[in-house]
């Protein structure tokens, strides 16, 4: 596979408030806090706007610490910001102020991915209906999650 051609990862997040799955086709992406600053916006307090970059390249995929403001953690060891590092099917993933949100990734094959019936649908149940449900109450209204913290 080139390196250019979408990808599909899988993303398990899990929280107190439940489990939240997304489905993902790109060839890199960011996780953050921020809708504005992130492609996957996880609006928990104490994760930067833009934290995290996800890339796969040849069916494997790579974190990078975008020099977020408590960090990222993968199975408990701090990432070096902006060093690349090679991510294993069921390695944890933690955010420094959030260790109560754990997140797992895997690449998903095309087989598996073509066999699921209405993708546009199917991630839209899971983004809009799991969503509400994960992060309700988590943020107050008070609570801005496009704050002037990084």
């Amino acid at each position: 596979m080139s390196s250019k051609e979408l990808s599909v990862c899988k993303i398990q997040i899990i929280s107190t408030e439940g489990i939240y799955e997304k489905y993902v086709e790109a060839v890199e992406f960011t996780l953050g806090r921020s809708a504005k600053h992130s492609d996957l916006n996880l609006p928990f307090k104490g994760i930067s706007r833009k934290h995290l970059k996800v890339f796969i390249k040849d069916g494997t995929i790579y974190l990078q610490d975008l020099a977020s403001k408590y960090g990222t953690f993968l199975n408990g060891t701090q990432l070096e910001a902006g060093k690349t590092v090679k991510y294993q099917p069921f390695d944890i993933i933690q955010f420094g102020k959030v260790p109560e949100v754990v997140i797992y990734m895997r690449p998903v094959l095309k087989a598996e991915w073509s066999h699921l019936e209405s993708k546009d649908e199917f991630i839209h149940r899971f983004s809009k209906v799991k969503m509400s449900k994960v992060f309700s109450g988590l943020l107050s209204k008070e609570e801005d999650v496009a704050s002037s913290e990084p």
